[in-house]
């Protein structure tokens, strides 16, 4: 992890999972769904300029979830 402005940045991981429907809803079917995930700050300027472009990307990504997760300043 970098500290960047207040910021933490991460490496990227590309991880995959699925999940698997219960017994009980019928026929078995594995579910699978990409995630994009944005850890975001009202205090956090960098969060602040990225947020119209991943409003963006989400419209031209439809077959993706993109997330946002609200961080607190602790």
């Amino acid at each position: 992890m970098d500290q960047r402005g207040g910021c933490s940045t991460f490496q990227r991981h590309t991880h995959h999972h699925s999940r698997r429907a219960a017994a009980n809803d019928g026929p078995q079917h594995v579910l699978m769904l990409q995630v994009v995930a944005n850890f975001s700050a009202s205090w956090c300027g960098p969060c602040r300029v990225i947020a119209p472009i991943y409003t963006e990307m989400s419209k031209t990504y439809p077959q993706l979830m993109f997330l946002t997760i609200d961080m607190l300043m602790t």
